[in-house]
């Protein structure tokens, strides 16, 4: 009978339109952040990052379009959302070491050296052949008058990543 029916296909027919308007949202939310990359590129930040943030909206599991948002606050030199941000992402499937640098970063230029000391250690056991967070990790210790151990870290690093150029300086 047409009853019978409809109880088959109207349980299909409401998933099919979910997974449409999920893929919709998806497609919606790259746009939105493509967008808002070409206003950030030309300093835009308020704009790009209002975008940004209705793209995370739209697609929360996309780990790209969060990381972007955390880095345009970071080129608007907005530390506080930076780490608000990143926080949020860094066990991401999808995790880059870029994630950690900048991070990383934003935590030292705030004064919160600590915490940078522990993300760039973070990154390493993460990502144990960046050269580049030894070299920040480095960069920490070598502003904190520690040239030992920044020593060792760009050592390190230089060892791990011998393509990563900035560690021989």
């Amino acid at each position: 009978s047409m009853k019978k029916i409809l109880f088959i296909f109207l349980p299909l027919f409401l998933i099919y339109t979910q997974t449409t308007n999920a893929q919709m949202d998806k497609e919606l939310a790259l746009l939105k952040a493509q967008k808002a990359i070409g206003l950030i590129t030309e300093q835009q930040f308020d704009e790009g990052i209002s975008l940004l943030k209705e793209s995370v909206n739209l697609d929360p599991e996309n780990y790209f379009i969060a990381y972007e948002l955390g880095y345009a606050y970071f080129l608007k030199e907005d530390y506080k959302n930076v780490i608000i941000t990143l926080e949020k992402i860094k066990y991401h499937k999808d995790v880059t070491i870029e994630l950690f640098e900048i991070l990383g970063n934003s935590y030292e230029i705030s004064m919160q050296r600590d915490e940078a000391l522990a993300t760039y250690y973070e990154g390493i056991s993460k990502f144990p052949q960046s050269g580049k967070l030894y070299f920040e990790k480095g960069n920490l210790y070598w502003s904190n008058k520690n040239i030992g151990e920044a020593l060792r870290s760009y050592e390190k690093g230089i060892e791990v990543e011998p393509d990563f150029a900035s560690n021989y300086y």
